[in-house]
């Protein structure tokens, strides 16, 4: 009878002559036979196991080493990667690997890319342009599509930019830059944010800093959610400032996000300490690469919820046997709380939010789901991206001249025109078969933490639907029957206010009677629930400051963390 040993977090199992070290958990080897196995090719597959991307046989194989029916190359190489991370050794082992790969969202991409770049060569003469594509499922970790350059046979096709070559990619930090001065409680997303003055200069031990908006104009004080979603530079660094860099940094790193500091290399150092950081960091001064970007804002899109990109999902021998298993939940890391990533999601899924600089309709805009989206551009114009995210897939698509430091994209080669139709193309294409109401379905899996996205509606019409609350923003307070979590889509001032505390207490015994003459009710008759009116919001609930309530006690949820949108009368 053949034994299995089941290898849990990390041990080491002698194989012949050979040593192999088991890292994750879940792994399991066979014990080593008499004499070592023979070597055998790599099956590499896509996640239906029917369609071949790769064969990798060992020098000295019959047929000859090499590859055979290649397919998604670089995809394929950060599988194997991958692999060795796991022990195993590619083109040696007999392995049957199925991968995480959706071939027909990564046909679709790959047509994407090319077609995209087609589109915007006039941008770029006398350069080289190339692109890369990544898509994950948030809630997995599992990249479902990845090109990481247009053509892999042209000159420069060989180089990695998915997952390999660090990228400049803009200000598209900003979600996470404003998460985390969310969370910290610096900011709400109604808090005025003075966008000015144009250029806004820091004064720095190195020198002088200067930012600029896009389009070279200051538009006075925003909500804070107006300047996210329209990607205004000034307020980010604003915000940056305020939440601390070292803050900024390790929030960064915590979502998976290494930004590179120039080292001579050709990566980047990526261990420097926080305090090598300058404020560029917010615009996209230090390079990540693209896996990095659409792994956190998948993050983002899974309430805060940080995982290891997953590329393989089963690994068996010839026979059948289960060498690896992934597990969606092993190594899962709450980063973010709830309730922040959701009003973060909440302000770049509202079209009207971003109207400032892109107007309606834009190609950030998913007229048939919910969708949040941030753009990026890099300094003079060098690369530009597209990230945004369903609950059901996250995608970030770049575009950038790879030639040399002296050479750019054309003067206006923004990411909402370069990078943002190809990834509007992309994600209509890939959520084609999605029902409309994926949303609600994911009610179910979201349902444990207390929210869930909702439609805000079709672009022009009416009022958006009802969300609940954020978990721990509108929990009934026992014994405070003003503690109700309803809300409603009052006016479009607060339509686009992110869930907000109204303070909604019962009244104090100084003030029942008062209460009682205005609305005729007896002042021993405790309140049932308050009134839905339709009035704008002010306080966001990272600012409130009321800390207990007169009936409920201290930091009582309805006083302190309520996300309630109503109030007494």
């Amino acid at each position: 009878m053949r034994r299995v040993a089941v290898i849990g977090i990390a041990v080491v199992v002698l194989l012949g002559s050979g040593v192999v070290t088991a890292v994750r958990a879940g792994f399991r080897l066979p014990h080593p036979a008499a004499a070592p196995a023979p070597a055998g090719p790599t099956r590499i597959t896509d996640r239906t196991g029917r369609v071949l991307l790769d064969e990798v046989r060992a020098p000295g194989s019959s047929p000859p080493a090499g590859r055979l029916a290649v397919r998604a190359p670089h995809f394929v190489a950060l599988v194997q990667r991958e692999l060795v991370q796991l022990g195993f050794r590619p083109g040696r082992d007999p392995l049957v690997v199925r991968t995480t790969l959706d071939d027909g969202r990564q046909q679709a991409a790959e047509q994407v890319v090319r077609d995209n770049l087609q589109a915007n060569l006039s941008r770029d003469r006398g350069g080289q342009l190339s692109s890369a594509l990544v898509s994950m499922e948030p809630g997995t970790g599992q990249i479902e599509a990845m090109v990481g350059s247009p053509d892999f046979s042209r000159p420069g096709g060989a180089f990695d930019y998915a997952s390999v070559q660090p990228v400049n990619i803009g200000s598209s930090l900003l979600p996470f830059v404003y998460a985390k001065a969310l969370q910290d409680r610096r900011i709400g997303m109604d808090t005025a944010i003075l966008d000015g003055p144009s250029p806004y200069v820091l004064d720095l031990q190195q020198g002088r800093y200067s930012v600029v908006n896009y389009d070279r104009r200051s538009h006075g004080s925003v909500p804070a959610r107006v300047a996210l979603a329209n990607v205004l530079n000034i307020p980010a660094v604003r915000v940056e400032t305020a939440a601390g860099l070292p803050a900024v940094v390790d929030v960064l790193r915590q979502l998976g996000l290494t930004p590179r500091l120039a080292d001579g290399s050709q990566t980047g150092a990526v261990n420097a300490p926080d305090t090598s950081y300058g404020p560029s960091l917010v615009l996209g001064g230090y390079p990540v690469t693209v896996l990095e970007e659409v792994s956190a804002l998948s993050a983002l899109a899974d309430l805060g919820v940080a995982r290891r990109p997953e590329a393989i999902l089963r690994v068996t021998d010839p026979g059948g046997h289960v060498l690896y298993q992934a597990d969606p939940h092993r190594g899962a890391r709450p980063v973010l709380d709830p309730g922040v990533a959701y009003i973060t999601d909440q302000a770049l899924s509202d079209d009207t939010n971003r109207r400032l600089i892109y107007g309606a309709g834009s190609p950030l805009h998913l007229p048939d789901h919910v969708a949040a989206a941030i753009p990026g551009t890099a300094e003079n114009f060098k690369a530009a991206l597209t990230g945004g995210f369903t609950p059901d897939l996250a995608t970030v698509v770049w575009v950038g001249d790879v030639l040399g430091a002296d050479h750019f994209m054309a003067s206006g080669s923004d990411g909402v025109f370069v990078a943002a139709p190809a990834w509007h193309r992309f994600m209509e294409q890939a959520l084609a078969n999605v029902p409309a109401d994926h949303l609600v379905r994911h009610a179910g899996r979201r349902r444990a933490a207390g929210w869930r996205l909702r439609p805000h509606g079709r672009s022009g019409a009416g009022q958006p639907a009802v969300d609940p609350p954020p978990a721990g923003y509108a929990a009934e307070c026992p014994g405070c029957p003003a503690a109700a979590s309803a809300r409603s889509p009052s006016t479009a001032s607060s339509r686009e206010t992110a869930w907000t505390c109204s303070r909604a207490c019962p009244p104090t015994a100084s003030t029942s009677s008062s209460r009682a003459r205005r609305t005729g009710a007896s002042a021993s008759r405790p309140a049932t629930a308050p009134r839905r009116i339709r009035a704008p919001i002010s306080t966001p609930w990272s600012e409130c400051s009321r800390r207990s309530c007169p009936r409920c006690g201290p930091r009582a949820s309805c006083g302190s963390t309520s996300a309630t949108r109503t109030t007494h009368r």
